[in-house]
């Protein structure tokens, strides 16, 4: 699968974003031919996701802490 690497943000300020987080990678699993990966540690945060289908949100890496912002 080819892999997208995130660009890191600083954590966006409550009530603006929507943030997905989570205890443990990855975060999303789908049947997609995509895995969308933490721009700091590369962290799996999405395994299997089609391009363009996960927009406009924030991914917290369960690996680094780190805020990824979704193309």
């Amino acid at each position: 699968m080819p892999d997208i690497k995130l660009k890191v943000i600083p954590e966006p300020a409550k009530g603006t974003r929507a943030i997905i987080r989570g205890d443990k990678a990855p975060l999303l699993r789908g049947e997609g031919q995509f895995n969308y990966l933490c721009g700091k540690c590369g962290t799996v945060l999405l395994k299997g996701i089609q391009e363009g289908q996960v927009t406009g949100i924030v991914l917290r890496c369960a690996g680094c802490g780190s805020f990824n912002d979704t193309p």
